[in-house]
């Protein structure tokens, strides 16, 4: 986390108060995925809270190899998360590259 980040909440200027958490990160779309030891900083005007999930893509593409090690059906939730991993990639490929995608 950056240093005196400012809440964009309340316009709050100076150090948000930061600590290390544990954290249900439900917005990778999966409810049983757990972080250990994130960055979390509060707000002390607004009580806004912030993330710091360092390295999410890589942390998006062990959770996608882990999901297609598995044996067993996958859930909707799963194959959601998939296949928002696979646009993501095709973008990514897109971008940093010469290639057009075909209509």
């Amino acid at each position: 986390m950056k240093k005196n980040q400012d809440c964009i909440e309340c316009d709050f200027e100076g150090n948000l108060r930061a600590s290390k958490v544990v954290h249900k990160y439900k917005e990778s779309g999966l409810d049983y995925i757990t972080l250990v030891g994130v960055e979390e900083a509060k707000c002390p005007s607004c009580g806004g809270i912030y993330l710091h999930i360092p390295n999410q893509h890589t942390l998006h593409d062990l959770i996608a190899s882990v999901l297609m090690r598995r044996s067993g059906v996958l859930t909707g939730r799963e194959v959601r998360f998939l296949r928002k991993q696979l646009v993501f990639r095709q973008s990514s490929l897109l971008n940093s590259s010469s290639m057009t995608r075909r209509p």
